[in-house]
């Protein structure tokens, strides 16, 4: 069969135009990568907190079970109270014997004051009786030399004056003594903040012995049950909070700088591919360890081994917040794929 020109002609321009095609499909494809980097190793991930109680004791009621649901301030565990109970109204006791000796500490030092004030009172006195024996012993002194008053006279003046200085001087004794009987609350106001202080701690104990859900979650790994001795801070069940979940997707350092917080992102767990969930990022990673490197007190640098020479990208966790995902399809650690769309904040 004979080829014409013209017939080679278009097969060549067909040709060409498959090729071109093909390049612009290429392009748009790595385009499209690049602006939309996926990721399919992800995993489904949440708040898992670990659940004790503050305070040892006998556990006498458990309401909870393995996987079970729990809303926020359930209760889920109740210990003993009866000896945090008994430490409420001791401490409650003592606080109230504090009170009472703080009035009539209260009631004593106003009978130690009004005695200062009678003892100063007396001093006063006493200063105002020598004042006077003074004074008559002065004038009469003159008169004697003169004879107009007896030397009996005088001398019974002098005596005065003598009696009202020893007076004056058992007064001012009387009144240093009642002002160093005098006290103050300072001691007594002390020692009731301190067993208020320890009231409150016994009350707060005494709380601590029902353990309430902080979130809404799931129960899972329970180690417990009733009639089991907890110690205090020691877990006896983990909370798997389930009104926030997210997704943490392994990227390589290369396709990080088309990643930014904000970005929207569709996530599809393994269980049900077909369903899109609509997420957001949270963040990108900062910092990742390697097991490659050694962590020891070498004075010279450690340079890892390369598979082949040929290095190895690194991948680093972006972490997507998941907007109203189905509840059916939560589970932490679940395998996931995650497609991250850049420069879109609609989500």
């Amino acid at each position: 069969m004979k080829i014409t020109r013209t017939t080679a002609l278009i097969g060549a321009l067909v040709s060409v135009a498959i090729v071109a095609s093909a390049v612009v499909l290429t392009q748009q494809s790595l385009r499209q990568a690049r602006l939309n980097p996926l990721s399919d190793d992800a995993a489904v991930g949440a708040e898992v907190i670990q659940m004790a109680t503050s305070v040892p004791g006998r556990i006498t009621a458990l309401h909870v079970q393995e996987n079970g649901v729990v809303k926020k301030g359930d209760i889920l565990v109740e210990i003993e109270d009866a000896p945090y109970r008994l430490a409420v109204e001791q401490t409650r006791a003592d606080l109230e014997i504090a009170r009472a000796a703080a009035n009539d500490q209260s009631r004593s030092i106003q009978a130690e004051t009004a005695n200062a004030a009678i003892a100063a009172d007396q001093v006063e006195r006493a200063e105002a009786n020598l004042a006077l024996a003074t004074n008559s012993l002065e004038r009469l002194l003159p008169m004697e030399d003169r004879g107009f008053v007896s030397k009996q006279q005088v001398d019974d003046a002098r005596t005065l004056k003598l009696g009202a200085e020893v007076s004056l001087r058992e007064a001012e004794r009387q009144l240093e003594a009642a002002d160093a009987l005098v006290g103050d609350e300072v001691g007594a106001e002390a020692l009731i903040r301190a067993r208020q202080a320890a009231l409150s701690i016994a009350e707060y104990e005494l709380e601590q012995t029902v353990l309430r859900a902080p979130h809404d979650g799931r129960i899972v790994g329970l180690t417990v049950s009733e009639g089991n001795v907890t110690l205090a801070a020691t877990p006896m069940f983990s909370l798997i909070r389930t009104d926030h979940w997210h997704v943490d997707a392994n990227y390589t350092e290369t396709v990080l700088s088309n990643i930014s917080a904000g970005d929207c992102a569709s996530v599809f767990v393994l269980s049900d591919s077909k369903q899109k969930i609509t997420g957001v990022v949270d963040s990108v990673g900062w910092g990742v360890s390697s097991k490659d490197l050694i962590d020891l007190p070498f004075a010279l640098p450690i340079v890892p081994k390369s598979l082949d020479w040929v290095r190895v990208q690194q991948r680093f966790p972006v972490r997507v917040h998941l907007i109203d995902p189905p509840a059916d399809l939560m589970r932490v650690g679940a395998s996931a794929v995650v497609t991250v769309h850049q420069g879109n904040n609609d989500c």
